[in-house]
């Protein structure tokens, strides 16, 4: 175990100092507070890698829209048809919806 010092949101494990707040963590803790995994907020460690997971899946998410778009375009330009914007139409919604339900649990 190795005692790390939380002050002000802030972690530090050099210089110790037992006077400060501090927590003891073990090697697992420490290696995903040095990866950015876990952070400190309001003076506690928190386990953040799902919100980073999240964060990537709407890039990928926005990437999925942004190359469809053309197709979008296509459609409201009366370029394609209903029928064969429909099934692009409906995973585009699909997309929107995963990302609208990430941003909410962030």
């Amino acid at each position: 175990m190795k005692r790390i010092n939380i002050i002000n949101d802030l972690i530090r494990a050099c210089p110790f100092n037992e006077n400060e707040p501090f927590v003891e963590v073990d090697d697992k803790t420490l290696d995903n507070i040095m990866m950015g995994k876990i952070v400190a907020k309001k003076g506690k460690l928190v386990d953040v890698s799902q919100e980073i997971a999240a964060k990537q899946r709407i890039q990928e998410l926005i990437k999925l829209l942004e190359s469809t778009d053309y197709k979008a375009i296509k459609f409201a330009e009366g370029l394609i048809s209903a029928d064969e914007y429909e099934e692009i139409k409906a995973q585009r919604q699909a997309w929107r919806e995963e990302i609208n339900r990430l941003e909410s649990h962030s």
